[in-house]
C-alpha cells in the first residue's frame, strides 16, 4: 500500500500535504526515524515527514558525509 496517499500526513517543516507532494514530484514525503543520545538525558527518537526541498535542509549534506553516506547514496532531486 505504499502507493496509497496518507491523509494528514504532513512535512514536519513547511507544512505541504502528502497529496501535494504527490501533485508536485510523484512520490510520497520522505520519513526520518531518528535516535538521539544527547550528553545528559534519556535517549530520544522521533519521526518526521519532510518534503523533497526541505529534506537537504533538515540533513545536510556534509551531515550526511560526516555520517559516511556518501554522495552516489544521494538522489540528485533531493540534494541538488
Amino acid at each position: 500500500m505504499a502507493d496509497r496517499v496518507q491523509n494528514g500526513l504532513k512535512c514536519s517543516e513547511c507544512g505541504i500535504s502528502e497529496a501535494e507532494h504527490r501533485d508536485l514530484y510523484g512520490t510520497p514525503l520522505g520519513t526520518l526515524t531518528f535516535t538521539l543520545q544527547p550528553d545528559q538525558g534519556p535517549p530520544l527518537s522521533g519521526r518526521l515527514r519532510l518534503c523533497r526541498p526541505c529534506t537537504p535542509t533538515v540533513l545536510s549534506r556534509k551531515l550526511l558525509h560526516v555520517a559516511g553516506i556518501s554522495d552516489q547514496a544521494l538522489s540528485p532531486a533531493g540534494w541538488p
